[in-house]
């Protein structure tokens, strides 16, 4: 009888057969999109767009012509003509709580330069300051807005 060439291989598969199997923990964040199921893709398009809805809530007119932003639990509403800045300031109903009280320091960047503009109450529910220089119509930067009871927020305007 001639000897087998593999002698002891089925001793080594038996015993790896008897070796337990080592169970790999699921990787919580290893998504392939091409074996992901249409409903699921229709879910994860779905996400996204409600939160980024939900991110730009507040990009929104005003009722005095500015853009509305959130700051704390006021919201704001920056409206610039000409070097003149006004800022409104109202609840979260959108309801005009009185400026008394209330001051701010809006930070723009206005040709690439920023631009540091002091807003005093200057009306019932209005902060106003002026610029040095003509401001855009749509200003970007940030306000920040300091409430009578000493609470500092900020809006930030892009």
């Amino acid at each position: 009888m001639a000897k087998r060439r593999w002698s002891g291989c089925e001793e080594a598969l038996a015993a790896v057969r008897r070796r337990p199997r080592q169970i790999q923990p699921p990787k919580l964040f290893d998504i392939n999109i091409r074996r992901m199921t249409v409903n699921a893709k229709f879910l994860m398009v779905v996400a996204v767009l409600a939160w980024s809805t939900c991110a730009s809530a507040h990009d929104e007119k005003g009722r005095n012509g500015g853009w509305v932003a959130h700051a704390g639990s006021y919201h704001v509403e920056l409206v610039s003509k000409s070097d003149k800045l006004e800022l409104f300031v109202t609840d979260e109903n959108q309801k005009s709580i009185p400026a008394t009280g209330f001051k701010a320091v809006a930070i723009l960047v206005v040709d690439g330069k920023s631009q540091r503009i002091l807003l005093q109450p200057a009306g019932s529910a209005l902060l106003s300051g002026t610029a040095s220089v003509a401001l855009p119509v749509q200003p970007k930067g940030v306000v920040q807005l300091t409430g009578p009871d000493g609470k500092t927020t900020q809006a930030k305007f892009d």
